[in-house]
Parts: C-alpha cells; structure tokens; sequence
C-alpha cells in the first residue's frame, strides 16, 4: 500500500462491529426462544454482511493511488461518521 489507509480501514472495520452489536442488543428482547447455537449464527450471518458490504470500499482505498487516494480516505471517513 502506497499509503497508510490502515486507520481508515481498521476505523471502518470497527464501525461495522458496532453496527451489528447495536443490532443484536436492540433486538435481543425480540428473539423468542432462540437457542445459544441459532443467536451465534444470526451474529454470524451479521458480521459476516457487514464485512462483505465494507470489503469493497476498503479494498478500493487500498488501491487507489495519488490525490484521488486521499480524497477517497475523506469521504469513506465523512460517509461512514469515522473519526478524522
């Protein structure tokens, strides 16, 4: 990587987890009688789309180059509420 985007990239991962534990702790009280195994695939299957939907936009700013690179770090960072 020509440039360190890695606290980007890390701050971006982070946000995903958050998302998805405020999910699954807003709709604990929802769940009727899940068992321990069905509640670890549900947290599964949550990280597991939120990776997916934030792999793109990092693989892209770990790839771009230039001016272009800096400018696709502030706006990943505007979008998604990082810290600058």
């Amino acid at each position: 990587m020509s440039n360190d985007f890695r606290p980007t990239i890390s701050a971006l991962q982070r946000r995903g987890h958050e998302v998805v534990d405020h999910l699954l702790a807003a709709n604990e009280s929802l769940w009727e009688s899940p068992s321990e195994a069905d509640r670890d695939r549900v947290e599964a299957l949550a990280r597991s789309v939120a990776a997916r939907l934030l792999q793109e936009p990092a693989s892209r700013l770990e790839t771009s180059r230039g001016e272009a690179s800096f400018e696709y770090d502030r706006a990943l960072r505007e979008l998604f509420g990082l810290p600058a």
